[in-house]
This record gives structure tokens, C-alpha cells and sequence, in this order.
């Protein structure tokens, strides 16, 4: 999970920075590609659930590539709309996790 956090952060702090390069683009798609396969190790505590996120995470990783090298090939909320699904998903895992642990300390934060 610590690893999500921190591609997270490096996502907010480097994106304002880059969409100004030729290349900027690349670089963001890249740093979104992480963010999605960080969130399926962050929910990967059971064979299912990894499972499951692979299958939500795959569709939006690949449209995300689809429409950086292909952009008129869809439109881009169907990256959107898969991000949010995978996204929604790793967040209600996590927030199960948080709820079924005995004892909230700063360790399961």
C-alpha cells in the first residue's frame, strides 16, 4: 500500500511539470500506468482480489495506451470510465480491509 501512496504523490507532484514538455503526455501515461498496477499490489492480500483486479486494471491500462498511441480510435472517457471501476474497486478493498481490522492504529492507515 506504500507503494501507491508514493506513485500517487509522485503523480501529483511531477504531472503540473511535464505536460509542458513534447514528450509530456508519455510521461503521464506512464506515471497513470503505475498508479494502476501499484493499486492491484496494494490489493493483492487474496488470490481473489487479485485476480479481480487484474481483470478491472488490464482494461484500463490498455485503453489508456489505445488512446495515447491511437487517439481518434475512441473516445477517452472509455479510459475514464474504466479507471473509475478499477479505481473504485482498489478503494472499497481498502476500505474493507480498514473496517474488518480489530484495531485501527497508524499501521493499518
Amino acid at each position: 500500500m506504500d507503494q501507491l501512496l508514493g506513485v500517487l504523490i509522485l503523480l501529483l507532484v511531477v504531472s503540473p511539470f511535464v505536460e509542458r514538455f513534447s514528450n509530456g503526455d508519455l510521461v503521464e501515461a506512464s506515471l497513470l500506468t503505475l498508479v494502476l498496477l501499484s493499486g492491484v499490489v496494494a490489493v493483492s492480500s487474496r488470490r481473489r482480489t487479485l485476480v479481480v483486479g487484474i481483470l478491472l486494471s488490464v482494461p484500463a491500462i490498455a485503453a489508456r495506451w489505445i488512446d495515447q498511441s491511437h487517439p481518434h480510435l475512441w473516445h477517452a472517457w472509455v479510459f475514464g470510465i474504466c479507471s473509475l471501476v478499477f479505481l473504485g474497486f482498489v478503494a472499497a478493498q481498502l476500505l474493507l480491509f480498514i473496517l474488518r481490522t480489530p484495531r485501527v492504529d497508524s499501521e493499518v492507515i
